[in-house]
């Protein structure tokens, strides 16, 4: 809505254009074309309506919420409420985003509507009489998570361009013919029906560009529908998203795979998403050939492949998601010798829970540009390799073995455990070799006590948060010695948590304190007064700080060397 704001200053002239408060009495000159009105949601009753009416070449009304606003709060019918569309019949643009909405059959009289937008309302129905705008070419209705339907006859819409369906999660179904549209460019989302006119097949005639969602693909009827579909032909289509319904009912493998076959896109395409795709195997398509431009890939709830296509050889691909993927083993399977993933920059597997390595062999070069790696829930994953490039790691529910491998990130810039229920102590030696370390949180280590048992150097560490460890009690005077250039420490909900020891002297860096949720902690050590740097000591209580409330009911009493004002 903001852009078209923008872009419509760039060809009114100031008389033209007038802003209005929807509850006030504005006037506005006959030869006004274009109305912004700045919406209370939370007036109940609204004035100045007329207003609009004396202007009868109006062309453009964009109403927008006064102040940011979630649509939560946004639950009145605004429009309806303030003004009968009926009477203004030469209008071309209507925008009605983020606001509270409905829309009554009375559009159908405006005739010259071209732009409509109703993105990020509450409405569930749009009427039927919708489907006389002929002169209709775009319908925005971005993030409508209420609309459980579009009106039937939306073939009717001859000269529709641009259908923006992201974020209706509530359609379970697309109107019939919607391929009778032959002028549609924009289709972010089809959703495959059992029902004549609503095939995958309605697809093939749409020049389609920027991105398409189809979803439902296990109500494919005939290979012949998916064909038809002709996905290969559409040069203009960036990102394309397939999604087969997770608990649909088992279909015969060998179906499901050649219908995914028949869905090869155009080599152009940048962006690739798979969702519940019940195969075995993957298209013979998804190689270095048809995706060489891909530059994003995403596979989630794939649960029958063991085996990834080779994407290690797409030469643009910088963005490789794998969620729940519960039978794959490895995410490279090829020879040694290849150069692999050569422009990967962020990898993140989700939910692997029979992945042994990420390669198959050693002795190649694997992801020679990955700066971030993430990895959650992968129990069996025990050993990472050497990555030279990576700068961010977060390693989610991993198991002693593979945080041993954290010390082979030499890069390491940020680095974030979370979840372990089973180790005391860091593995010795995990935090060796990180002279570039700059920040590090550890959360959710249920039977954590130390956060180190050796002498380690972070020379670089600039930010440590330590949160929700119950068993941790305090920090040895050793870790704390390599912390001189820590600039903020966070301790939270660390109920044992009792000394931060005397070694706190060594950060003389440190600039913020958090202590959040400590009931054991008494005092702080005397040489917090070393600490020339601190200018935040946060306490966290009820409402702000306070030292004697449930967050650390115990401390009562500071350093002298501390002045601080309540």
């Amino acid at each position: 809505m903001h852009d078209l704001v923008h872009d419509l200053a760039q060809f009114i002239v100031k008389d033209e254009f007038v802003v209005m408060e929807a509850k006030a009495s504005n006037n506005i000159s006959k030869g006004t074309l274009h109305v912004r009105m700045d919406v209370d949601s939370f007036q109940s009753s609204y004035k100045g309506s007329e207003a609009l009416y004396g202007a009868q070449t109006l062309r453009t009304i964009i109403m927008a919420p006064a102040f940011c606003m979630a649509p939560a709060f946004c639950t009145a019918n605004v429009w309806e409420s303030f003004c009968d569309i009926s009477r203004l019949i030469s209008l071309r643009v209507l925008c009605v985003s983020n606001i509270g909405v409905s829309l009554s059959s009375s559009i159908c009289y405006l005739k010259h509507l071209r732009y409509l937008d109703f993105s990020r309302t509450y409405i569930e129905l749009l009427p039927e009489s919708l489907c006389s705008l002929l002169n209709l070419q775009t319908l925005n209705l971005k993030d409508c998570f209420l609309l459980r339907k579009l009106p039937k006859r939306m073939r009717c819409l001859k000269n529709l361009r641009h259908l923006y369906l992201n974020g209706c999660t509530k359609l379970s179904q697309m109107p019939p013919h919607i391929g009778h549209i032959t002028h549609l460019k924009t289709l972010t989302l089809f959703i495959v029906g059992e029902r004549r006119g609503c095939h995958l097949a309605e697809l093939k005639g749409l020049n389609l560009g920027q991105e398409l969602r189809v979803t439902h693909l296990n109500r494919v009827g005939n290979l012949m529908d998916a064909q038809e579909a002709n996905l290969v032909e559409k040069p203009n289509l960036r990102r394309l998203e397939l999604s087969w319904e997770l608990d649909s009912e088992s279909e015969s493998q060998e179906k499901v795979e050649k219908v995914f076959e028949a869905l090869q896109p155009h080599s152009n395409l940048e962006i690739l998403k798979i969702e519940g795709y019940k195969g075995d195997k993957f298209p013979v398509w998804m190689d270095y050939q048809i995706l060489s431009n891909v530059v994003s890939i995403t596979l989630s709830d794939c649960e029958n492949c063991r085996q990834l296509p080779p994407l290690w050889q797409l030469p643009r691909l910088r963005y490789l998601t794998i969620i729940s993927l519960i039978n794959l083993e490895y995410i490279d399977t090829s020879f040694q010798g290849e150069r692999k993933f050569p422009s990967l920059e962020e990898l993140c597997i989700d939910g692997l829970p029979r992945l042994h390595r990420l390669s198959r062999q050693d002795g190649s070069e694997l992801f020679p540009c990955l700066t971030k790696l993430e990895i959650y829930d992968c129990p069996e994953l025990t050993t990472l390799p050497c990555l030279p490039s990576t700068k961010s790691l977060v390693i989610h529910s991993g198991n002693g073995e593979l945080l041993k491998s954290v010390s082979h990130f030499r890069s390491l810039t940020c680095l974030r455990l979370h979840r372990n229920c089973d180790l005391v102590y860091l593995p010795h030696g995990i935090l060796q070799n990180l002279s570039s370390l700059r920040e590090m949180s550890i959360t959710s280590f249920k039977k954590l006590k130390g956060v180190a048992t050796d002498r380690v150097s972070l020379s670089g560490l600039k930010s440590l948060t330590i949160y929700e460890c119950p068993k941790l009690e305090a920090f040895p005077e050793q870790v704390l010695e390599g912390l001189n250039s820590l600039q903020e420490l966070t301790v939270g909900m660390c109920i044992k948590f009792s000394n931060l020891s005397e070694g706190l002297r060594h950060l003389s860096a440190l600039e913020i304190l958090n202590l959040d949720g400590c009931p054991e902690l008494v005092t702080l050590p005397n040489g917090i007064k070393y600490l020339t740097s601190l200018w935040k000591l946060g306490i966290y209580g009820k409402p702000s700080l306070y030292f004697c409330d449930s967050y650390c009911p115990k401390l009562r009493v500071l350093p002298e060397s501390i002045r601080y004002e309540l």
